[in-house]
């Protein structure tokens, strides 16, 4: 029972540590995304918030009315101040826009010529006119043609008023080296802590996991065992009633029936046709409870000979007397032949146990033009079997060894024992 209750321990602990894999693997997963959503978010503010300083410092106290006609002078100025700004890769493009109604809007001042003076629909950005908010989302791939911006790039867009009070939109292109290393703090303060509370619960729950499992199994070891106890129990129980209604009633009966046969030949016709019609009868009753032995303790198509043999001569109370049972040869048997065998056998083991008053009874099959089974005894032979009427026993077994096309042989003498061969046909 251990071997069985290691099987599916094994297979629980197996997937248990499995799904523990599982869910370090998804959760590693998700705390990845959910840091570089975490630090993404975070670069954005800080986007939003150097935005807002550039505004104020650099536009916010300029008459951006005088970018229009004759501004060349500050434009210059504006050109130099963020230039070297983006020399140093602090900022990687500015654009101030105007307001042309509904969400379009026209870049006034650009660090890129050809921006200059072009008109564009800027969406969201476009409610910022008029407010001092802010908002910045990170560059993606394919945002703009050409993808002038790297990888790591925020736009973040400013509502804000000039020195005349007039409401424009700066717009700043940053780049942001801390988003990496913010990602980075995320994954490295708080992965650890999480992945590990998993491990150490996944550990300590598969202790739990090995006794449920472990208990499980014992309870299904212990379920199978009643079953097969109450199945072997039923099978002696049939076998028990099948022995007895052979040994019992189907002996009385034959033995009626092949009496009615021997005392009829002296009768008139009248009284013969009586004991005939009684004798059918007894017959017809003995095939009947035949079948019903058999349906109550099957014999298995294409049974094994040595088995039917051991579990025929292991059938008899032995008393005092030895059995010996030695298989030569064996071989698959139907169902006919094999009943044949096993009634044959057990008689003649009964015969010779209960009157041959022998001490040993061995039991031979052997391969001899044909299936051979010998049953020998050392016992007293005919000497006191004469007394018996009829010889019951042996007209039984005669009558069973015709029935599948078998010859019965009966060797025996006074105080020579006796030697019963069943000899069936090659199948």
């Amino acid at each position: 029972m251990s071997d069985r209750l290691d099987r599916p321990l094994r297979w629980v602990l197996v997937r248990h540590l499995g799904g523990l894999a599982v869910i370090l693997l998804v959760v590693g997963v998700l705390a990845v995304a959910l840091a570089d959503r975490i630090a993404t978010r975070e670069a954005a503010r800080h986007a939003e918030r150097d935005t807002r300083t550039l505004a104020a410092e650099y536009v916010v106290p300029l008459t951006i009315s005088d970018l229009h006609e004759g501004g060349d002078e500050l434009r210059r100025e504006l050109d130099a101040t963020f230039a070297a700004r983006i020399g140093r890769d602090e900022i990687r493009g500015v654009t101030i826009w105007e307001s042309v109604g509904g969400s379009r809007a026209r870049a006034v001042y650009s660090v890129r010529n050809e921006l200059r003076g072009s008109t564009f629909d800027l969406g969201r950005s476009a409610e910022l006119f008029g407010t001092e908010e802010a908002i910045a989302h990170r560059v993606g791939p394919g945002d703009y043609p050409g993808d002038p911006y790297p990888e790591g790039t925020f736009e973040a867009y400013v509502g804000f008023r000039d020195g005349t009070g007039a409401s424009y939109v700066f717009e700043a292109y940053l780049p942001t080296p801390a988003m990496a290393p913010s990602r980075a703090e995320l994954l490295t303060s708080w992965l650890p802590l999480v992945l590990g509370s998993l491990v150490v619960l996944g550990l300590t729950t598969a202790g739990l996991s090995a006794r449920l499992a472990r208990r499980v199994a014992t309870v299904e070891a212990e379920r199978r065992e009643l079953i097969g106890s109450a199945l072997r129990a039923g099978e002696l129980e049939r076998r028990r009633l099948a022995q007895r209604l052979h040994d019992g009633v189907l002996q009385d009966l034959s033995g009626a029936g092949l009496a009615l046969d021997s005392v009829g030949a002296g009768l008139d016709e009248p009284r013969r046709a009586v004991l005939d019609q009684v004798a059918g009868l007894l017959r017809r009753d003995v095939g009947q409870l035949r079948s019903i032995g058999d349906d109550l303790f099957p014999v298995e198509a294409d049974a094994d000979l040595g088995s039917v043999v051991r579990e025929a001569a292991s059938e008899v109370p032995r008393g005092n007397v030895d059995v010996e049972v030695d298989i030569g040869h064996t071989e698959l048997l139907d169902e006919r032949r094999a009943a044949a065998v096993r009634d044959v056998v057990r008689e003649a083991v009964r015969n010779a146990v209960r009157h041959a008053n022998a001490g040993t009874v061995r039991v031979v099959t052997r391969d001899a033009d044909g299936v051979c089974v010998v049953v020998q005894d050392d016992g007293v032979g005919f000497a006191r079997r004469e007394a018996e009427p009829g010889h019951l026993g042996l007209r039984l077994m005669e009558h069973v060894a015709d029935s599948v096309g078998a010859t019965l042989e009966v060797e025996t003498g006074p105080g020579a024992g006796t030697t019963v061969t069943l000899t069936l046909p090659r199948r």
